[in-house]
Formats: structure tokens, sequence, C-alpha cells
């Protein structure tokens, strides 16, 4: 007996040869001298009619059903062409169709079974079967009388026009089910692409606190020379990414963090290494069984760092909880790299032919190591630049058009990409790489080769000073940023506002005050002064891009103000990041401007 989606292939098996069982009526019927009876030539003509448009609904609605469920066109047209082939009985094939077609399958099957059922019975009383032609020799008496007499029985109690009415229902839902599955298909794919970047970028900031707590504040620096060393995290200039596909995998959730180490010379010596660059990837090494101590703990929390007896700097506390569902990539069989015991060692005795250096990992979060992977080695001073000094000279130059200086001004797109990058860094590095009330002199470039034509090949966040180990056994996070004033409504995006103010006019906050902005408190008077020239913002950057300045500088919700808030991370990445990439990807002509 079919059941299951074989059913649809008895569907396409019969309801064509009832179509042209009744063409072959309507034509039958034109040869015959006695039975000239108009009224029933015309019922089976839109008989044949009805059931015919039926037939092209159910094959329109069934090529949407397959659509993404077989990969190729051909592979449409031979599911319709051989309904009775085994490809409708093929496992993978209806396990595929299960995924798409979600909660609406069941209730496809049974209407399809319906559908079925009832083209059977009308095919029963035809005589047909899938071996029966069509052609009916009508200059036969004998087959002339059969065939007239099925016609009666049948036409006479309203058979037909009852099962064709029932046959239209089930179809009409046929197509409601399959339109209504390609809707969800389409909102849940759009649900998800949206989802997946945030989920990246919560995974990134996870990672971005762990790696922060085990080389900024962790055990790794004993040399007598800690003192000289500071890191630097590279930040990518970002783009929107279009193909959904990337966010299927398990390696585009996999942050591979970037950063620097440089050491500072000094008057007395000279340092074993200057500036080198490397790449850090996470691994899980052994599954998690309970809960561990520190994160009861607030095992994502950054550990902040005392400057004195009194004086404290705070970060924001680091999500945790999204991350519980992420993968991890996990090394069985593979032996560990050497846990690196001093970072400054590891970087003296590196060789040139190895990569590896060893591996890292945060005492809070002891079960994901990091391994530490050497990506570029300059053994001399590395002279940069802050983004605060490239507009300063960007501003100058853009009136001379100092053509010499080229290469240390920002264009449309640079600008563009940065805003974009650093919005992102707010989501991903606020409460450990991005100090909490940062500026643009925050915001590094390593000084290009007459080779490089733009900055943007180095970005980081500003150095910070590794730390004795010891210093870190008192300090404790804490969860927010606090503002100087009642009048920044924001204090975590409010940076980000006077930041995007100065991309888009090309010119520092500083250049842009006049006396009325003055006030005590900083904060205040910047606020001013981004407020006053918002519509020059708007004039020469677009709606798109002032709106977001707008809404950094007055947020209009100011409850759970916290990045490790989820409702608060996914305000954020809709109203403030996705703009600004849009505004990336509309300039660099990958979509229509609206």
């Amino acid at each position: 007996m079919v059941t299951g989606i074989e059913t649809v292939g008895v569907v396409l098996a019969i309801l064509p040869l009832v179509v042209n069982q009744l063409d072959a009526y309507v034509q039958g019927i034109e040869t015959l001298k006695g039975f000239r009876n108009k009224r029933y030539r015309r019922q089976l003509e839109e008989y044949s009619t009805r059931l015919g448009t039926q037939h092209a609904i159910l094959l329109n609605s069934l090529e949407q059903a397959l659509e993404g469920v077989v990969e190729y066109e051909e592979e449409i047209s031979d599911l319709i062409n051989c309904p009775l082939g085994s490809f409708w009985k093929d496992q993978a094939f209806q396990r595929k169709l299960r995924r798409k077609l979600d909660r609406n399958y069941d209730v496809f099957i049974r209407t399809t079974t319906e559908i079925s059922r009832e083209l059977q019975f009308l095919s029963a009383k035809l005589g047909l079967d899938s071996s029966t032609s069509a052609q009916i020799s009508w200059d036969d008496a004998g087959t002339v009388e059969r065939e007239l007499k099925k016609f009666k029985d049948i036409f006479s109690k309203s058979i037909y026009n009852e099962l064709l009415s029932k046959v239209e229902g089930a179809n009409g839902a046929l197509k409601t089910l399959v339109e209504q599955s390609r809707r969800r298909e389409t909102t849940r794919k759009l649900r998800v692409y949206k989802r997946k970047p945030l989920l990246k970028y919560r995974n990134a900031r996870k990672h971005a606190a762990n790696l922060y707590n085990a080389i900024v504040n962790g055990a790794y620096w004993t040399c007598p020379c800690r003192a000289s060393h500071c890191v630097h995290l590279r930040i990518e200039p970002q783009s929107l990414d279009e193909d959904e596909s990337k966010y299927q995998t398990q390696e585009c959730l996999l942050p591979k963090l970037r950063m620097v180490f440089a050491s500072k010379s000094t008057s007395t010596a000279k340092p074993s290494w200057y500036w080198q660059e490397v790449e850090t990837i996470p691994i899980i090494s052994e599954p998690v069984a309970t809960v561990p101590l520190a994160k009861a703990k607030s095992a994502s929390a950054v550990v902040t760092k005392n400057a004195g007896p009194h004086r404290r700097v705070t970060f924001a506390a680091i999500v945790e909880s999204t991350l519980e569902t992420v993968p991890w990539p996990r090394v069985d069989n593979l032996p560990a790299p050497k846990q690196i015991s001093n970072m400054c060692s590891a970087l003296c005795a590196q060789n040139v032919d190895d990569k590896l250096l060893g591996s890292i990992l945060d005492r809070c979060d002891p079960v994901h190591r990091y391994n530490v992977y050497l990506t570029d080695k300059v053994d001399s001073d590395v002279p940069t630049k802050t983004l605060a000094d490239v507009l300063e000279s960007s501003a100058k130059d853009s009136f001379r058009f100092n053509i010499a200086n080229q290469s240390f001004m920002l264009s449309r797109h640079d600008r563009l990409s940065l805003a974009a990058t650093l919005a992102l860094s707010v989501l991903q590095y606020q409460g450990s790489w991005l100090r909490p009330h940062w500026r643009t002199q925050d915001i590094l470039f390593k000084t290009p080769k007459s080779s490089t034509p733009t900055l943007l090949d180095r970005v980081y966040l500003s150095a910070h000073d590794v730390s004795c180990p010891e210093r870190n056994e008192t300090s404790q996070p804490v969860t927010a940023v606090t503002s100087s004033s009642s009048l920044i409504r924001c204090a975590l995006l409010f940076p980000l506002a006077l930041s995007l103010v100065e991309l888009s006019l090309c010119t520092p906050l500083s250049s842009l005050q006049i006396p009325e902005d003055a006030d005590p408190v900083d904060a205040v008077s910047d606020l001013k002064t981004a407020a006053r020239v918002l519509h020059r913002v708007y004039a020469e950057s677009g709606c798109r891009y002032g709106d977001v300045v707008d809404k950094c500088l007055f947020w209009p919700d100011t409850k759970n103000m916290q990045l490790d808030d989820e409702e608060f991370q996914r305000t954020v990445f809709d109203g403030v990041i996705s703009p600004l990439l849009e505004d990336l990807k509309n300039f660099e002509g990958r979509d229509r401007i609206r």
C-alpha cells in the first residue's frame, strides 16, 4: 500500500490520465451523430478544464515544495515526469522535504493522500490505470455503448462534480501549505541570518575577555622587563557578510583574535624583541561535566587593575550565558602544545620555522585554552599613529591637497569601514580591550610603508600594559560603565557617538568646539559639540548614519544598558551596527541605495 510522500507520485500518475480521458470523451462526442446534446459536451469540457487547472496548480505547488530539496532543476523534472519512480521512496529525499515543510509536512501528506484517494476512486469508475491508454475507438459500437453507460452512471449521480470539488478544496489547501512553508522558511532564514552574526560577536566577546584576563592580567609576565612590554588587540575593518552559509559552520563562529606584543625602547637597555604579532585560536580539550567554581564567580568577568591604593580602573562585565550552546573545537587525539609559562621568554626563543609558540589559558576559565601562533615579526621599533592624529592631518591636508601625505588620509570608504568596525568593537571588546571611556586616541594604526596604500591594513586598540600577577588577587569586576553626567544617556555608546561624528566630518571634536560648548564636565562639553554639529553629520553621511549618531547620543531606553544583557546586545546590533554595515555595503555598490 502506498503511504507517505509516495502518494504524491500516485496523484501525479493518475491526474493526467483522468484529464486525458475527459479530453478523449469531448473529442469522441464530437464524432457521434446520435450524441448531439450540447449540454453534456459543455459539461465535459468544463470538467476537463477544471481538472486540468488543478493539475497545473498541483505541479506549481510541487515545484515550489521541491525547491531546495533537490539540487538541480532536472531532478525536479524527473520527479514530476516519473511519478512512480524510486526517487519518491528515497529516505534522504523524504528527510529533506520533511525538514523544509517542517510542521506542515504531516498535513501535506494527509492532503495529498486525500487527493490520491479521490482520484483513485474516479479512475476506478472510469476503468483507468497507469497502463490504460486514453485513446477510445469511437467507431466500435460496443465501445461507444460501454463508454456512454459509464459516462451516464457517473454524471447522472453528480459523483464527478462532488469529487472534483473535493479535489479542488484539497489542492487549494495544499497550495496554501506550500506557500506558507516557503514564507516561513524565508522568515526563518532571515532570523538565522540576523542571529548568527550576533552569536559570532558574542562568542568573540567571551574569548576576548578570556584573553584579556590571561595576557594583560595573567601570570604570563614574570620577566624583570615586563614594565617595557605592552599588548595591542588588532581589529579588522568590517564589511557585511552576505553569504548566510558562512554562519552554518563551526569555524565561522570561532574567533581567531590577533594581537601585537610590543616592547618599548629605554635609554638604559635595548629590548630583546620589538614587535611580534600573534593569532590565538581557542581550543576545548575536555568536556565540562559540572559548573566550575570559577564560573559561579562570573567566569567571564574581566579582572580589573589597581593603579594604587585608592584608584581603580573598572570595566564592564562580560557575557557568559550566551556561549553555552556555541560549538567549540575539540582536540582529542592530538597532543596539546606546551603551555607558555613566560610570554617574554617564548617570544625571545621563537624559531623562525616554528610558528606555534604554545598555549595559554585564563585562570577563571581553565577549560578553554588558546593556541598562540606567530604571524608577523619586526626587529625594530614600529611607528604608530592614533586615529585622532590621522583625523587631524586629514582635516588639514584635505584643504591643501597634500599629495605627499595621502597614505595618512582617510577616504570616505575608510571612514565608513572604521565606523562599522568601531561599533562592532564596542559589542565585542567593551569592558576588556576597549577602555570604558575610549576616544579616537585609543585607536592605533601601524604606520604604512610606502608600498601600502591604506592605513586600514593594520588597526589596533591602544596598548595595555601587562601586570604583575600578584596585583590581581584583590581585583573585582563591576557590571557597568558609569557616566560622568546624567545628561549622558548611555555611557557605553557615548564614546562611539563622538567617534562617529569625528569620522563623518573627518575632524577632531576639539576642532569643532566653540566657546558656548564649554562645561566643567568634559563629557557634557563634548555632548554639546556633537549635538550642535549633528545636522552636519546628516548632511555629510546621510540619514541612516545620522540616525545612528543621534541614537548613540540620546539613547531612548535607559533600561538594562549593560553589554551582558542579551536584549541590549540585540538592540545595539539592530539599531547601531547593522545600519552602519548597510551604509558600507551601499557605498561598495553591493546593494541598491534605498
